[in-house]
């Protein structure tokens, strides 16, 4: 059956665009507003089936209806440069999909719409915004509203209409021209409203009947019509959608294919439009995909095939071992129950293969891989690890999955794309000067990341329980008092119902958060405040560390996950558990370490810190006199910092005061302002501004630093750089959006030195597990907490390795400002 889908773009774009976050691929292209017209329009697809589409788009502003009316649209502010750029995006995906779209100098997308919509008479939907539209409604139109955000549509057809306005559609424009429409500045007649204007059409049926019969309408009214009778009829011609223009389209050009073809799953797959990829049903196989020849290799085929490979192999595990040598043929070794059926002599020549260091091993995540492969008994050497490298290349907040990947390098066999991806990363890594970065630095890391999951840390499980069953006793405790203090019980955890306890019931202010800073303003006014701030960290204590921790033990030992491609800032983070959450500063919460022991007979921990390792990066980077002087005297940067701003002697500086200057040099790093310190030390704006102003005329050269730092930022296309080259980029730098650029700013100063931060403790990593393994130690690293390393030692190695460790971490760089490191060891992480 033929059916007509015809879409308003600029609407639907702009709806998308306001309705969902602001969003950007990895390479910093803004996607949103594209992403949700694609979700808009598949749903229509997939619902209602239309065998032909066309995208009406506004050429410009400017059409036949300013020479009518100079003000028309007048009133519009002017596109956010996010959603502009991605009017060329949507093109280009519409193109991609085999979607007609027309655009015609001097007329807007509606008239394109209109006259569409009344040459062709077959059934047909407008899919729009733009209530306009309704005025082309017939016995084969009809228009379908957008209604909220992206999801929900509002069918309206001539029977819908007249329920909803009791007019035919030829009426809207009778209506429109009375009460005009801001949005488009047309101005209609002034003192008439929505509901006057249906009312005065439903009464009189047109525009011209209604001033035919001034006689019959009150005089207020009257008068209204009188003075604007001109606007009136002007407002007739400009809300009229014109139906006849000369637009050269027929039918048969407004023809799609649909599954679409595999090009717009690489394209969606470019932009990271991740939840459309998951639609299957969404594409079909072209050519080129076709092309891929899989076959599965049995007896001596095996061992022919490993003879022949020379320089490298892609690998990747499902189902089956594949493996490629060239991008077009993907080579099979079947499973059965996990394992080869195949004779030792050909498990032999694979498992040579993949300890060849001659030959490179292309895979996707490494570590992965390796255990996979581990899995099946095969021991996997030096590899080239696709993934990372698309990661780095790309300066993301989080890696593609291997789907993704796939289609972003064009090949539906997942180890012919990896294949295929090696020669395109390999020499972007040159070009972009990041092989250092990724062959130094983060490939190495990947085999240690890999070692220390497979050895896991040691736990007593005994002290974790011993914890748990204090702290469920105390949230018992804490529980029955609190019900006390209400009178009644409620959900504690719930912070909805713990405002209407405080702010309702006890009126203990006129709030409605229940932040820990606003419980806190109100601790001293009853005793159930303190209660509920103690009920809530006891709470999190035992979820966030007890709970996790006893979760994921496994024969005494606990194997967290450490992710490589998961920061736009290159830092690691860990899942299941997250061990970088390990409590470091809190006492109470520290007491958790005590629960990490050695794997060795009374063996150590041995626990290396770097001491303030971004305020000496921005030591380092400023060159600020100053700050610069007091870490080559080894004097308390924050003492220091303070003795300066109050103007006072350094032995004078009191701790609330060490406190403030600790608090705004560290807020500096992350871009911190007035409002941000002033909720940090407690104090007014006015007073946090005056610190930091002072803070700046005691560090002038800083100041200097961080505006050249923005400033070069944006020179450099949004992109900043860690001291090995690491790049991140920020494309909230040129967000015309004062919040969205602050965050960017913010970025542009916190990304070099966390990711410099980062990249320095894993070429310590790096080389301290070199150093181990050339000095014959027993030693293994087994965690890494953010600026901190955690090394199992059995007790006669203590001394040494701890020497070791400070040496190398404090020596992996040089810099004008030396690293510091704090080592310790004792029998838990905790002393």
């Amino acid at each position: 059956m033929t059916k007509l889908l015809i879409v308003d773009g600029n609407s639907l774009l702009h709806r998308a665009f306001y309705a969902l976050p602001l969003l950007s691929s990895s390479e910093g292209v803004y996607t949103n507003a594209v992403f949700g017209f694609c979700n808009m329009l598949i749903k229509m697809i997939n619902e209602q089936k239309p065998s032909h589409i066309v995208v009406a788009m506004d050429y410009e502003r400017k059409t036949f209806r300013n020479e009518l009316y100079s003000e028309y649209k007048a009133n519009r502010s002017s596109t956010p440069e996010e959603l502009g750029m991605q009017f060329a995006l949507l093109e280009e995906t519409l193109q991609t999909m085999g979607i007609k779209t027309i655009k015609i100098k001097g007329l807007e997308g509606d008239d394109i719409i209109g006259t569409l919509a009344k040459r062709f008479d077959v059934p047909t939907i407008v899919l729009t915004g733009d209530r306009d539209s309704l005025q082309l409604i017939d016995d084969s139109t009809q228009v379908w509203l957008t209604k909220k955000g992206i999801s929900e549509l509002k069918m309206m057809d001539t029977s819908a209409l007249m329920e909803e306005y009791g007019v035919a559609p030829r009426q809207v424009i009778d209506a429109k021209a009375l009460m005009g429409d801001k949005s488009d500045n047309i101005p209609g007649v002034k003192g008439i409203g929505e509901v006057g204007a249906y009312k005065l059409v439903r009464e009189y049926g047109s525009l011209e009947n209604i001033y035919n019969n001034l006689d019959n309408i009150s005089k207020a009214l009257r008068a209204k019509l009188e003075n604007d009778k001109d606007m009136a009829f002007l407002s007739y011609k400009l809300a009229t959608i014109k139906t006849d223009c000369d637009i050269e389209c027929n039918l048969d050009e407004c023809i799609y294919q649909f599954p679409f073809a595999s090009k717009v799953k690489e394209l969606f797959a470019k932009y990271q439009f991740s939840a459309l990829l998951k639609k299957d049903n969404l594409f079909c196989k072209d050519t080129k995909i076709q092309e891929i020849v899989s076959k599965y290799l049995e007896g001596e085929e095996i061992e022919d095939f490993c003879s022949k490979i020379r320089d490298r192999v892609a690998i990747y595990i499902d189902q089956d071992l594949c493996m490629c040598t060239n991008e077009n043929v993907e080579c099979r070794i079947k499973f059965e129950d996990g394992l080869f059926a195949i004779e030792p002599r050909y498990i032999q020549c694979i498992q040579r293969v993949l300890c060849d260091d001659t030959i490179i091993k292309l895979i996707y995540d490494k570590k992965a891989t390796k255990r996979m492969l581990k899995s099946k008994g095969f021991e996997l050497s030096q590899g080239f690890d696709c993934g990372l490298a698309h990661y780095l290349l790309n300066a993301s907040d989080k890696a593609l999955d291997i789907d993704q990947f796939c289609l972003q390098y064009n090949a539906e066999s997942k180890v012919c794309a990896i294949f295929d991806a090696y020669e395109i990363l390999n020499t972007r890594l040159q070009e972009e000067g990041l092989t250092d970065v990724f062959y130094n630095i983060e490939m190495p890391l990947n085999d240690i990341l890999y070692q220390m999951e497979e050895e896991g840390v040691k736990v007593d499980k005994a002290v974790l329980n011993s914890y748990g069953a204090k702290y469920d006793e105390e949230i018992a405790e804490l529980t029955k008092q609190i019900h006390s203090y209400a009178g009644r019980e409620f959900n504690i955890n719930s912070p909805k119902q713990v405002a209407e306890v405080l702010y309702q019931e006890l009126k203990l202010a006129n709030k409605k958060s229940t932040s820990l800073k606003d419980l806190e303003s109100i601790a001293s006014r009853h005793e159930i405040v303190p209660a509920i701030i103690r009920y809530r960290k006891v709470v999190k204590v035992k979820n966030t560390y007890i709970d996790a921790f006893l979760k994921c033990e496994k024969d005494g030992y606990i194997h967290t996950t450490f992710n490589q491609m998961a920061t736009a800032t290159g830092r690691l983070s860990s899942s299941e558990p997250n061990m970088q959450s390990i409590p470091s500063k809190d006492d109470e919460a520290r007491q958790i370490r005590n629960a990490f022991v050695s794997r060795f007979e009374d063996g150590e921990l041995i626990c290396a810190d770097y001491n303030q390792i971004e305020l000496r990066l921005m030591a380092n980077f400023s060159n600020e006199p100053t700050m610069v002087a007091s870490f080559l005297n080894n004097e308390d940067i924050h003492s220091v910092t303070a003795s300066k701003i109050y103007n006072i002697p350094l032995e004078k500086v009191t701790r609330e005061q060490r406190r403030n200057a600790k608090a705004v040099n560290f807020g500096i790093i992350y871009g911190q302002g007035a409002f941000g310190l002033s909720q940090g030390i407690s104090t007014d704006f006015g007073t946090a501004k005056n610190f930091i102003d002072s803070y700046f005329a005691t560090y002038p050269t800083l100041k200097h630093y961080i505006e050249d730092s923005i400033r070069k930022a944006k020179e450099n296309n949004d992109t900043v750089y860690t001291i090995f080259n690491r790049k991140r980029h920020i494309p909230e730098l040129s967000s015309p959006n004062h919040q969205l650029r602050s965050f960017g700013e913010r970025s542009a100063i916190n990304s070099p030195l966390q990711g410099s931060a980062s990249d320095i403790i894993k070429l310590a990593m790096v080389r301290l597990s070199s150093l181990l393994k050339q000095g014959g130690y027993k030693s293994i690293l087994v965690l890494q907490i953010h600026d901190e390393l955690v090394i199992d030692s059995p007790k006669d190695e203590v001394m040494a390795v701890c020497k070791l460790i400070e040496e190398c971490m404090t020596n992996v760089v040089e810099l004008r400002v030396p690293l510091t490191v704090e080592v310790k060891s004792g029998k838990t992480l905790y002393k």
